[in-house]
């Protein structure tokens, strides 16, 4: 088949640190012998045309200079548009200038279905293609679509698309609860187990210059409840004595993490090494005693649709410890594959990290059952041909 991926973020260079889920499904669907081309945002420092692993990538601007576009890439459309005047005038030209682009594509390239990767606004863009379309909602655009008070658009996307996928059903609640009704299919993000490994090259040497160490890394937001993770390791080195919290990532709340911590006296065991290469990252779930992301609903309803970061520590064979909100329980969806405690509760965290921590049998269970669990439901490999079989029905109908 030849298919047609509409996204709102793909790597813009090699290295480049944006998540890159999106990425590793296109080429495991191009793995699958199937002929793929890519729709995405142009950036500073990115080529308008170009070729990534055989796929070629097709970018569009939408604004001038270069530099000023400010919709896309970094924490999310929805962020970027949230608060800055720039990104909101600047948002329509992204939304024409995505469906110019697809429409333009979609006729030189000729595919057989088109999918777009999130509802808004590429669902949008799927529809002017005139193609069969499907379309994956990840989250972000659910809770953009209720801001903008354009649930209702998105409604109408997935009543003409093929199929829609959300990623867990988690979100399908959410989706629920804002009065999208329209059907809905779930399958999930998955992982790369080539690039995320036990063991992975250079880990002693992470865990050598860190010595053992809980880890988190993400975007330090609202949602990502690091608050309660720092409060929680407080009490836990109290009990467990030499470890220390490593917290990867960055974002608006970096400068407050830092100060809390040292309010705590943790100056010296909470260490922010700023944000991890796609290149290390791996050595830092592996070299881990602990992975822990403890996600929360935050002022605005927004939350962990799913969290791939467990996924790849999993992957990884680290235990995971997170909180039962948004997709997080669709992960860890066992009692055996890691550990869940209620959201915004330090002293039930603190409990289960201190747990975790003083019992290697219990933990090594969990990192190995949650190793065997991705393994078995969450490869890319396994999700790209459910996605192919979705595909190849549609042309059928």
């Amino acid at each position: 088949m030849k298919i047609l991926m509409i996204t709102s973020k793909f790597p813009r260079f090699a290295g480049d640190t944006q998540p890159g889920f999106v990425y590793e499904f296109v080429e495991a669907i191009h793995k699958l012998g199937h002929e793929v081309a890519v729709v995405a945002p142009h950036d500073k420092g990115a080529a308008k045309q170009g070729v990534i692993n055989s796929i070629p990538v097709y970018r569009f601007q939408y604004f001038w200079p270069a530099k000023l576009q400010k919709v896309s890439y970094g924490p999310g459309i929805p962020a970027n548009v949230q608060g800055n005047l720039l990104t909101k005038i600047q948002f329509p030209f992204f939304v024409l200038s995505e469906i110019l682009l697809a429409r333009q594509i979609a006729k030189k390239f000729g595919p057989d279905v088109v999918h777009a990767h999130w509802s808004l606004p590429q669902g949008i863009a799927a529809v002017f293609s005139k193609k069969p379309f499907f379309v994956t909602i990840y989250g972000g655009d659910v809770f953009m679509s209720k801001k903008l008070h354009l649930t209702w658009l998105l409604d109408k996307i997935i009543r003409k698309s093929r199929k829609t996928f959300v990623i867990t059903k988690g979100l399908e609640q959410v989706m629920r609860q804002f009065g999208i009704n329209e059907k809905v299919s779930i399958l999930p993000v998955g992982v790369d187990v080539k690039k995320f490994y036990p063991d992975f090259p250079g880990s002693d040497e992470i865990r050598k210059k860190f010595g053992r160490f809980v880890f988190f890394v993400g975007r330090h937001v609202e949602k990502k409840g690091i608050k309660y993770l720092i409060e929680a390791f407080a009490e836990t080195i109290r009990k467990v004595g030499d470890v220390k919290l490593v917290i990867g990532g960055e974002g608006p709340l970096t400068g407050e993490m830092k100060q809390l911590a040292e309010n705590l006296g943790l100056a010296d065991k909470v260490v922010f090494p700023g944000s991890i290469s796609v290149g290390d990252l791996p050595k830092f779930y592996a070299a881990a005693e602990l992975f822990v992301a403890p996600s929360v609903v935050d002022r605005i309803g927004d939350r962990e649709t799913q969290g791939v970061v467990f996924l790849e520590a999993m992957a990884s064979r680290t235990a995971v410890i997170g909180t039962s909100t948004g997709g997080i329980p669709d992960v860890i969806s066992g009692r055996d594959v890691g550990m869940l405690v209620p959201e915004k509760d330090s002293k039930e965290l603190a409990k289960a990290m201190i747990r975790a921590l003083s019992d290697s049998k219990l933990r090594q269970g969990y990192a190995l059952n949650g190793y065997n669990h991705v393994h078995k439901n969450f490869t890319w490999e396994s999700i790209a041909k459910r996605y192919a079989e979705e595909y190849e029905k549609a042309l059928t109908l």
